[in-house]
């Protein structure tokens, strides 16, 4: 019998024995973050997998957390956090932040993603809890499919190469 905690996998189908599971987690420090990318203009700074057949559409959601620290001032970065299954930055942008030109700056993640279908999902974007935004959430189907292997990926674009970006903690779960 399967503890509370334990997931259960089906031919086809991985099932959540209730509630959730943490898919993945990278968490440094601020003295020792998981990745460090500089000499570049854009680069993935990580990524999580989710495995094909864990989301159950009209059931599932991903809460993503996490922390990005820039140092170095020389232009804004966008910050993007892409969901899909191509692995890269074709891959469905679930929220994207412009980075200031500010060093030493920290930016928390906290995107939430409904699966709603089999291929689409709405995207919350940084609508934060309990705040009001006009149309910031977008519903997504471009490189998504629950029965196939997923990437959850966070990228940097159109840095200035002389600034660095890392990656202190990433984390993903899923609610079913």
């Amino acid at each position: 019998m399967p503890q509370p905690w334990e997931g259960r996998y089906d031919p086809g189908v991985y099932r959540l024995i209730p509630g959730s599971i943490l898919v993945a987690a990278s968490i440094g420090s601020l003295a020792a973050p998981v990745a460090t990318k500089t000499g570049a203009t854009s680069h993935k700074l990580g990524s999580i997998i989710i495995p094909a057949g864990v989301l159950i559409p009209g059931r599932s959601r991903i809460d993503v957390k996490g922390l990005v620290k820039r140092v170095g001032a020389t232009a804004t970065a966008n910050l993007d956090v892409r969901l899909g299954t191509l692995k890269t930055t074709s891959d469905n942008l679930v929220s994207q932040v412009s980075l200031a030109a500010t060093t030493n700056l920290e930016r928390r993640l906290g995107e939430e993603i409904w699966v709603g279908s089999k291929t689409g999902f709405t995207a919350t974007d940084t609508l934060l809890a309990l705040t009001n935004t006009a149309s910031i959430s977008d519903d997504r189907t471009t490189n998504f499919d629950t029965t196939a292997e997923m990437e959850l990926g966070v990228y940097i674009s159109s840095a200035n190469a002389a600034d660095t970006f890392s990656l202190i903690a990433l984390q993903a779960v899923i609610q079913s």
